[in-house]
């Protein structure tokens, strides 16, 4: 049985600004790039 451990979404985001990231969506694209901005929405420069 595996167990998530809730995480608060703003921190989380804010740590990534400037970071690579891989955004994958549910229907299976995936986006590469860095985090410009977290703020209301996710903004990926890709």
């Amino acid at each position: 049985m595996e167990f998530t451990v809730p995480v608060n979404p703003k921190p989380f985001l804010n740590n990534l600004t400037g970071k690579a990231v891989i955004v994958k969506l549910k229907w299976g694209m995936e986006y590469k790039g860095s985090v410009d901005s977290s703020y209301m929405k996710l903004q990926v420069d890709i």
